[in-house]
């Protein structure tokens, strides 16, 4: 009988424990990733499954990656939410990095970069934004600068890309988010602490 009573509490605590870890997915929402040394160019740009999916990359820009390029298919007429953002880091505060989308049926960008043949753009710069948004993520306790939210209508189907750098060529710290879906699979909660702790060194916190 004391064997059966503790077996029930014991998968009651366990549940209460998930409960309030899916909580915790809710108000974080963005499923974080890293560049892990690619999406360099667009030959090995990060790919990206479903740019519905609510999910950020995390990227330091340096003098070896001055970019962080992402690539999705779409389709005629999605709609693709993105976000710029920078760790709230004191040394960044006048860190200014751009967006530029890229793509079949947009018109022709000048960048100063290459990019692949047959592709127009759409650049998106924080030059001209007074004032970002702060954003703070409870979970993780950290804080962003949010410099751009977009709201990108694909022209045509076909494949895309997304490239974030910096215009005046300076060095730091950037993350770019997709999607507005959060989608977290039971396995995610044991990633948790590890998305949690490298969140929290990204943002140069204890």
């Amino acid at each position: 009988m004391c064997f059966r009573k503790w077996r029930g509490r014991r998968s009651l605590i366990v549940s209460l424990m998930v409960f309030l870890l899916l909580l915790s997915f809710s108000a974080w929402a963005h499923r974080p990733l890293w560049d892990e040394g690619v999406g360099q160019d667009a030959a090995h740009a990060m790919v990206i499954k479903d740019p519905h999916v609510s999910q950020v990359v995390y990227c330091e820009i340096t003098p070896q990656s001055p970019r962080l390029w992402l690539t999705f298919e779409a389709q005629e007429g999605q709609e693709v939410y993105l976000e710029l953002g920078v760790p709230v880091i004191e040394r960044l505060k006048n860190f200014r990095p751009a967006l530029t989308v890229l793509g079949p049926a947009l018109p022709t960008v000048q960048l100063p970069f290459e990019i692949p043949a047959g592709l127009g753009g759409q650049i998106f710069d924080t030059e001209t934004v007074k004032e970002p948004r702060v954003y703070h993520e409870p979970f993780t306790g950290t804080d962003s600068w949010v410099w751009r939210e977009i709201r990108f209508k694909v022209p045509a189907r076909g494949k895309y890309f997304v490239v974030a750098y910096v215009p005046s060529g300076e060095t730091g710290k950037v993350w770019v988010a997709l999607g507005e879906q959060e989608r977290f699979g039971p396995l995610d909660i044991f990633r948790f602490p590890g998305w949690r702790s490298r969140t929290r060194q990204f943002h140069e916190l204890k």
